[in-house]
């Protein structure tokens, strides 16, 4: 797949920012473009895919939030909203509302990925199983998993990445640490709070 870029260049996946279109662009000018696809749920997820390859005759990857599904303790999203509430306020936005949906579900969107096999697949917060990246690559796709830690990276190098993306706090402003937090570390995401 490398050898078709004729730019040693991947974009990087944010999920909000890098859409079909951008994925298009950095993949038509000869580099790795790459498409931002965790808010996409499997129907929109393989239409999106189909989309691209028929724009393109370039290599494109996928990435997806390889994250279990997410079941915040309602007090703690209580708490979430209270705490962000003088800010909301602060900058005009209207009251928070809980999310009917955390995420998409991961178990539907591979299943999308794998019907559809794009060129390349990379994952972040998370790690898939060594048999998803089997999976994936019988059907030809180039499995990157992101790591933010040399454990991180050792687990993707287990479980039969191609590639492992190192991610530093220059990635968006947070990393998409997945080991090594301790038991009592409680994390979950709340989109669109501010």
């Amino acid at each position: 797949m490398f050898d078709r870029l004729s730019m040693p260049i991947i974009q990087g996946p944010m999920l909000g920012a890098s859409d079909a279109a951008l994925a298009l662009a950095v993949s038509n000018v000869g580099a790795l473009g790459s498409l931002a696809a965790s808010n996409l749920p499997a129907p929109k997820l393989r239409e999106t895919i189909a989309h691209v390859r028929a724009a393109t005759d370039r290599p494109f990857a996928v990435n997806l939030f390889a994250i279990p599904p997410a079941e915040p303790a309602a007090a703690d999203v209580s708490a979430a909203i209270d705490l962000l509430r003088p800010w909301r306020a602060r900058y005009g936005l209207a009251d928070q509302a809980i999310p009917n949906q955390w995420a998409e579900d991961f178990a539907s969107q591979f299943d999308a990925l794998v019907a559809e096999a794009p060129p390349a697949a990379s994952f972040t917060f998370g790690l898939v199983t060594p048999e998803q990246v089997e999976v994936l690559q019988a059907k030809g796709v180039y499995v990157i998993g992101t790591a933010t830690s040399v454990a991180e990276a050792r687990a993707w190098a287990e479980v039969g990445a191609d590639a492992i993306c190192a991610q530093g706090a220059e990635a968006g402003g947070h990393r998409g640490t997945f080991l090594g937090l301790k038991k009592s570390t409680k994390i979950f995401i709340i989109t669109g709070l501010l």
